[in-house]
């Protein structure tokens, strides 16, 4: 959001360059977080719980996701803009409103989807489930990075 309000949304998303940058980034993000993912197979749910929690690294992870994706960039340099009219008021002061609304949206719904997520990591905390739901996610990032590595 803050990206719309200062203009850098729409300076990436005019320069197909540096688009591409980013899309190619993430890309090699989510792949790298696969085979990360596939390697450490062997570790299990809660153990990979709370070394992110000790460190930081599920928040510091996500947000290097969400910064490096393209179609968040997309999404609101295309939706917010709508919304926004010149003639009730000052452009950045709307913008800011927007984005703090729908960050307050997404946050409700992140959290309710993280809460939901941890009862359900609590029933299948068995190693042999854990792996499994391990490999899966890791193949699912990977294809989600060759995805977007190859989408236009």
């Amino acid at each position: 959001m803050a990206t719309v309000v200062c203009g850098l949304a729409a300076v990436v998303s005019a320069s197909p360059v540096l688009f591409a940058a980013i899309r190619w980034a993430g890309a090699a993000y989510l792949i790298v977080l696969g085979v990360r993912a596939l390697r450490d197979g062997r570790a299990t749910a809660s153990t990979t719980a709370q070394r992110n929690s000790r460190s930081g690294g599920a928040f510091l992870r996500g947000l290097v996701t969400n910064l490096l994706n393209p179609k968040m960039i997309l999404f609101s340099v295309a939706f917010l803009p709508q919304f926004v009219s010149p003639a009730t008021g000052d452009v950045t002061a709307q913008l800011v409103l927007l984005g703090a609304i729908f960050v307050v949206v997404q946050l409700t719904v992140d959290v309710t989807l993280g809460a939901g997520a941890g009862r359900f990591a609590g029933r299948v905390t068995d190693g042999r489930w854990s792996r499994r739901i391990s490999r899966v996610c890791a193949v699912a990032f990977i294809a989600l990075g060759v995805r977007l590595a190859t989408s236009g």
